[in-house]
């Protein structure tokens, strides 16, 4: 408005001082001719208490843009603190201790076993196996019982370093199966740059065999996300990369499989937008999308009310800066 009013009066000069030459050249009055030199000055300062005010307001969004900011982020890693401190320091020890003990074992589950072949198996990493021998309460029944191993089989498993005789036949296969009891079991869905080793770390695919789906069909056994601060994430795991590969420990570079455990922000999906079904175009090799599910246990209702916070305070951290990137483009 200012700058409009500004230009106004300019044009308005301009026009007066043109009529007034028409009548000086017509009538032959030089007293009425305009000095140029000074008008020319005029508008040189003009412009620049503009450009100075301009300028001024600038810095003064950023100043306030920068403090509204700050507030915000603190505000927001006041919330993960809490967050974290509702978590089981012993039941993500645990899983620690079980995951690692099962690095290089071969892995045997009844998959295929009397008609059961399903897609959607999720236990052939060992998930279920881990977090039942954890003992933690509400997971210690994710197995029933050993797994039927051929004599061929305990012949070849007694040669090697590490053996494995004592492993369980898992309860919950089904990868939907296991996120529809999510809060039977004491998980909460959080998004994945939140999630902690012993987290639900659920892989979505659009396709399924021949048919377009959109479905949860893997979950990792997570030890913990790496944020690189440029928009790139890694998974850290353990997981039986290869097929027929022993249990192994896996980052996002140590593998043939590993291109899966390097996710863009596209590859995540984050509570507070409500997209996790919508089909995105992804980058790289990873076709997948993620969602992760904290283990708080019988804290899952106080986590609960603290996850709600987090996503409008990452909502609003979103939305500022957005606001600010227009308002500054604009001025």
């Amino acid at each position: 408005m200012k700058k409009n009013l500004i230009l106004g009066l300019l044009f308005l000069c301009f026009s007066v001082a043109n009529v007034h030459q028409a009548l000086a050249k017509k009538d032959s009055i030089p007293s009425y001719s305009v000095n140029y030199p000074i008008a020319k000055q005029i508008i040189q300062t003009v412009s620049q208490k503009f450009q100075t005010s301009l300028e001024n307001f600038k810095l003064r969004l950023m100043a306030y843009k920068n403090a509204l900011l700050k507030q915000q982020v603190q505000q927001y890693d006041t919330l993960r603190a809490q967050l974290n401190a509702l978590r089981d320091p012993y039941y993500q020890y645990r899983i620690w201790v079980c995951a690692r003990r099962m690095e290089g074992k071969n892995i045997y589950h009844n998959y295929g076993y009397n008609g059961m072949n399903d897609d959607s198996n999720t236990c052939v990493n060992g998930w279920c196996q881990v977090m039942a021998a954890t003992g933690v309460s509400g997971l210690q029944d994710l197995t029933y019982g050993r797994v039927y191993l051929m004599n061929k089989t305990i012949e070849q498993e007694k040669k090697k370093k590490k053996p494995n005789l004592s492993q369980k036949i898992p309860k919950y296969i089904n990868v939907e199966n296991l996120v529809g009891k999510t809060d039977e079991l004491g998980f909460v869905a959080i998004d994945v740059d939140w999630a902690k080793r012993g987290d639900l770390l659920v892989q979505y695919y659009w396709k399924q065999r021949q048919k377009y789906v959109f479905a949860p069909q893997h979950v990792s056994i997570l030890d913990r996300i790496v944020n690189y601060q440029n928009g790139i994430y890694e998974i850290r795991d353990w997981h039986e990369g290869i097929k027929n590969f022993p249990y192994v420990y896996r980052t996002g570079y140590n593998m043939k499989s590993s291109f899966n455990n390097l996710l863009s922000r596209k590859n995540i999906y984050f509570g507070y937008t409500k997209e996790r079904g919508e089909e995105r175009e992804l980058l790289g090799k990873n076709k997948n999308i993620y969602q992760a599910f904290g283990y708080f246990g019988k804290k899952k209702g106080k986590a609960r009310k603290i996850i709600f916070e987090l996503n409008f305070a990452r909502a609003r951290l979103v939305v500022y800066n957005k606001l600010f990137e227009i308002l500054v483009l604009s001025s």
